[in-house]
């Protein structure tokens, strides 16, 4: 990790930070959740990238990039646009967890020629016809009262918090998890962003190799079967993972079966050139 590069890029008058792992690889840009940064994907990287260049960036609001503006209006799907752009990527992978997710399936129905493979672990979707039930393990370990109590306390109260609430994760996703909620923007929770919701539309403009990725609702997975099994019909030849014992942070719950549901799904569909 010492050879990883961070670095910065203005984008409508603030500044993205990302961590890039480098190298002559297939690019993959990997979306962090809701109050998440890009340390969230430490475990995932550093299996991922001995084979590919993974670009990690910080939504606005979010760990290193720059607090959200006084009007509190933003943009998340623009700034990856611009970004993607910047980065003068012509066509790239995406994974992306929870909001991150729900920001690469826009972005890939928008932009379908620049997407070679998409991975979307628990995408914040749900069947209208159901209004969703938030898990209540889920609500228990992701209070918004605490979470905007955490934002700019300082480390050692939230990892006590983590592992307090997590006590089956280890010790990199809890540093990960904590970390990323002092860097937090609590300013996040009044911002002026509203994201497309019709995700059968969304989905139905998807035509790379997809990845879903589900947890359990008795474990505080979110994204339910229902919507799962629509997505399937609607996404041409989506591949679904519903992993035993994982909740809706299924990287940090179940990180080894995690990381090798999605090596093998890139080893089929986004695979590494050999020279």
């Amino acid at each position: 990790m010492s050879e990883w590069q961070r670095a910065q890029i203005e984008i409508n008058q603030h500044q993205i930070s990302y961590l890039r792992t480098g190298g002559e690889k297939p690019p993959i840009i990997l979306l962090h959740g809701f109050t998440e940064d890009s340390s969230t994907w430490d475990e995932v990287a550093k299996a991922l990238a001995p084979n590919y260049d993974l670009i990690m960036p910080d939504t606005i609001g979010h760990g290193e990039s720059s607090r959200l503006p006084a009007d509190g209006a933003i943009d998340p799907l623009q700034d990856l646009t611009v970004f993607i752009d910047t980065l003068g990527l012509q066509k790239t992978a995406i994974i992306g967890h929870s909001m991150g997710a729900a920001i690469a399936a826009e972005f890939t129905a928008q932009n379908p020629e620049k997407v070679a493979a998409l991975v979307l672990e628990e995408v914040p979707w749900f069947d209208p016809a159901s209004p969703p039930e938030i898990p209540q393990k889920f609500l228990a370990a992701n209070n918004p009262t605490v979470i905007k109590n955490l934002s700019g306390s300082n480390l050692q109260e939230a990892l006590t918090y983590s592992q307090e609430h997590h006590p089956d994760w280890d010790e990199t996703a809890h540093k990960a998890w904590a970390g990323s909620k002092i860097r937090f923007d609590a300013e996040w929770f009044q911002a002026d962003w509203k994201p497309q919701t019709n995700w059968e539309e969304i989905a139905a403009q998807i035509a790379c190799p997809t990845l879903i990725i589900s947890g359990q609702a008795a474990y505080g997975g979110m994204l339910s079967a229902a919507v799962v099994i629509k997505l399937l019909k609607i996404i041409p030849g989506a591949e679904w993972s519903n992993i035993v014992g994982a909740g809706h942070f299924v990287h940090y719950d179940k990180p080894v079966p995690y990381i090798e549901t999605v090596m093998e799904f890139l080893k089929r569909n986004y695979p590494v050139k050999k020279a």
